[in-house]
């Protein structure tokens, strides 16, 4: 894994947390359709958020609140272990240019 995968693993996760939120924030909105956003392999091994709109064919809204709770559990989860690894990239990085100085 390098810098770009996980760089690109945290802004998916960032986008499916603002899908979350705006699911959470229509959640008492009349027909309200959420959006479920999924994490997908992209090109190069790198990660990437899919969205597409539920349709919504009653009165209420079709958010399901514990759906949204473990998307943002997941996505804080991914996001700590992405800069985890970001950081042990700079880190070995930094290392090795001490080893060639």
């Amino acid at each position: 894994m390098n810098i770009n995968n996980s760089t690109s693993s945290i802004y998916a996760h960032q986008q499916l947390l603002n899908s979350s939120a705006h699911n959470i924030a229509n959640s008492n909105t009349a027909n309200f359709a959420r959006q479920d956003t999924r994490i997908v392999e992209g090109s190069n091994e790198s990660v990437k958020a899919v969205s597409k709109t539920i349709e919504n064919n009653n009165p209420y809204s079709n958010t399901d609140l514990v759906k949204e709770m473990t998307d943002n559990i997941l996505s804080y989860n991914a996001v700590g272990a992405n800069a985890v690894s970001i950081q042990t990239q700079n880190d070995v990085s930094g290392t090795l240019l001490d080893i060639k100085a």
